[in-house]
């Protein structure tokens, strides 16, 4: 069951920020910045050093802010929600969860 704290509305923060999506969110910074900067194999060691090292840092951070930032939205958006869609989504979580699609 979704849960709901005091004030009745989930714990997006906690639905949100899964491994899964950790890690789908670090991919796609990573993805930008390759894109971003046309970054391919032709780095010499030193700036390959610099980018892995910056990357490390950055990329964690990153990925928190961005769970945070999609979590206030969501929390936002489900305020507005029809009632009946929190259940919904419940109900399609707990069977995903026993492998019935």
């Amino acid at each position: 069951m979704i849960d709901a704290p005091a004030n009745g509305r989930p714990d997006v923060r906690r639905l949100v920020a899964t491994a899964y999506s950790r890690q789908q969110i670090a991919s796609a910074i990573c993805e930008s910045f390759v894109e971003a900067f046309h970054v391919r194999g032709d780095l010499t060691p030193a700036e390959r050093e610099w980018l892995r090292t910056w990357l490390g840092r950055a990329v964690p951070r990153l990925t928190e802010q961005t769970l945070d930032a999609l979590a206030a939205q969501l929390g936002a958006a489900l305020g507005s929600a029809p009632a009946n869609l929190l259940g919904s989504l419940d109900e399609r979580r707990r069977r995903a969860s026993f492998g019935v699609e």
